[in-house]
């Protein structure tokens, strides 16, 4: 796939983020893990899934730049699909270990938080929804999903304040569940995975099935709420593309 990579193990697989350094989420990113989704789905040799990225950064999040290319009928389509593929993460009926390496900000969080385990690298590395900083609105469905883990207050603060914590305040919080040296990410997410697959599959499948099924219900049904601020129509709000931009520039400085 153009941006990421599969590696089969003996009964399961790593999948790659392998885009540039910053393995920013665009359209065909999202188009390739929803494909990977359904294929190691269906692959019955392959009981579960490392998911990692690309050290120094797991995901950066969002392809802000594509999404500033776009039309409003392309940004449509750009969220729309973030969103199918968050879903499809977090249905994802076999267990799936997220190995942080890295930063991972936004939509690299939310795509952290679909897992059922995380691990992260110790070190000058963040996670969390910044979302608010750079201008794009949350969606009930994704508060949904990171409350699962920290509880609803200090989801509801974490994301009015669009923070991102350090290693050590994620592990406090319950939003990662291990920090190890970062050469240790991998190694570690492997061999939680492993301790999982030891079990027998079908009560393993059908724990992880019941365990989520109240989630994913609230999460389907949240989107129908009436009166929801539109992902997309804020998006084309004039002072949300100047905040985003700002941010922009804001990056680019830092890399002179």
């Amino acid at each position: 796939m153009e941006t990421l990579k599969i590696i089969k193990k003996e009964n399961y697989a790593i999948l790659q983020l392998d885009r540039g350094r910053g393995n920013a989420i665009n359209l065909q990113m999202m188009k390739d893990i929803m494909q990977a989704m359904d294929e190691l789905s269906s692959n019955n040799e392959i009981r579960g899934v490392v998911l990692i990225g690309k050290a120094p950064i797991f995901s950066v999040g969002l392809d802000v730049k594509e999404l500033l290319m776009l039309d409003k009928k392309g940004t449509s389509i750009f969220f729309k699909t973030f969103g199918e593929m968050i879903y499809k993460m977090a249905h994802f009926p076999k267990p799936i270990v997220a190995a942080i390496n890295g930063h991972c900000p936004a939509g690299g969080c939310v795509m952290a938080i679909c897992c059922d385990f995380r691990v992260m690298g110790e070190g000058p590395y963040t996670i969390g929804p910044n979302e608010v900083q750079v201008g794009i609105m949350i969606r009930p469905f994704i508060f949904e999903l990171y409350s699962f883990w920290i509880g609803k207050k200090q989801a509801y603060h974490n994301f009015l304040e669009g923070k991102l914590c350090t290693p050590e305040e994620a592990k406090t919080q319950g939003l990662v569940d291990a920090v190890v040296p970062m050469e240790q990410v991998q190694e570690r997410a492997e061999a939680q995975l492993k301790k999982w697959l030891a079990f027998d599959n079908d009560t393993l499948l059908g724990v992880k099935h019941n365990l989520r099924l109240a989630l994913l219900k609230k999460m389907t049904a949240q989107e129908k709420w009436e009166g929801l601020i539109d992902i997309n129509d804020h998006f084309w709000k004039p002072t949300s593309k100047e905040t985003l931009m700002k941010v922009i520039m804001a990056l680019q400085s830092k890399k002179k």
